[in-house]
């Protein structure tokens, strides 16, 4: 499952990368992690968003894993916007635009 957040992380990170030189700020930050949970949310002003909001599933049995439901967006440089939502849980990621599904991860 460690897979699934540090792709998922990446893809944030990529998303986030500057393309054009002029100053992008942050307009929303927010970060509330719970011990069974965690919402997170950003915006830019270059028209990035990320939100998302993880939820630990079956905590303390064997089947413990954490279910990650969100949506994040950009606009390209010719002006239009994308939006792409996931999920990512026991039966991998995907989404609407995503093309992939299934577990990344054996069990």
């Amino acid at each position: 499952m460690k897979v699934v957040f540090v792709c998922l992380a990446l893809v944030a990170i990529a998303l986030c990368a500057p393309q054009n030189p002029k100053d992008v700020t942050v307009l929303q930050y927010v970060n509330d992690v719970r011990p069974d949970g965690y919402d997170l949310l950003f915006e830019t002003s270059d028209g990035t968003l990320r939100q998302e909001t993880g939820v630990l599933k079956n905590p303390g049995t064997d089947n413990e894993i954490w279910e990650v439901v969100g949506k994040y967006k950009w606009v390209s440089p010719d002006g239009e916007e994308h939006i792409m939502d996931f999920v990512a849980n026991e039966e991998g990621v995907g989404g609407p635009g995503l093309g992939i599904r299934g577990a990344l991860v054996g069990k």
